[in-house]
């Protein structure tokens, strides 16, 4: 009996181990984005700008306490418009790149927005998406689509959201040298809170760690 639960555990723990390592990522950068933790800036934060389709929608707030307690909220009263926070970062050609955004979802949808430029400011063919959707609203859930299953939450609890990616053009369009990070409400009723928001470069997923 002690055998086969020794063995049993011992299994588990391979497994366990099989899986830490296959979600390691190695990261080759230090942070890319400025300011990353809000704890810089006056009325808004230092370098980041602010989009919108229509302003009287939304409510904008940075808080920035003693304590240290730093985040950006974003919230919209009407679903016809978007909102995004947004800051450009120079990139390298076909590098693989992570996101990490410490964030507070209880309603809406969200996106995490990549817009490509090259060297000289201009657009490029470059577009890349990661939407953040939640159950409180969606009329979907729980009936079409079980609440577990979105990645917003029905509390104000904070969350760690990952997008991946690589810098790479296609045959008619060179890869992009600056990249717009947009973070923020994809047409809909939002309310959406970022501590942090944070990239680098890493190596591709899939090599193997030295």
């Amino acid at each position: 009996m002690k055998k086969t639960i020794l063995s049993g555990c011992l299994l588990a723990s391979c497994c366990l181990a099989s899986v830490a390592q296959e979600d390691k990522t190695t990261i080759i950068s230090k942070n890319l984005v400025k300011n990353s933790d809000f704890t810089k800036g006056k009325d808004l934060p230092d370098n980041w700008s602010i989009s919108t389709m229509a302003p009287e929608v939304f409510n904008i707030k940075w808080y920035h306490p003693e304590n240290g307690e730093n985040y950006f909220s974003m919230e919209s009263l009407g679903p016809d418009y978007s909102g995004y926070i947004n800051q450009k970062i120079k990139v390298k050609k076909d590098a693989w790149y992570r996101i990490k955004i410490r964030l507070s979802h209880t309603m809406g949808r969200g996106l995490i927005w990549l817009y490509g430029y090259d060297e000289n400011n201009k657009p490029v063919l470059f577009d890349r998406r990661k939407y953040l959707s939640s159950f409180v609203g969606n009329p979907l859930v729980p009936r079409f689509i079980r609440k577990e299953l979105m990645n917003g939450s029905e509390d104000d609890s904070w969350r760690d959201v990952i997008f991946e990616f690589q810098n790479k053009g296609n045959k008619n369009q060179v890869a992009p040298s600056i990249l717009r990070l947009s973070v923020g409400i994809y047409f809909s009723n939002a309310k959406l809170r970022f501590k942090s928001i944070k990239m680098w470069e890493i190596k591709k997923p899939g090599n193997k760690i030295k």
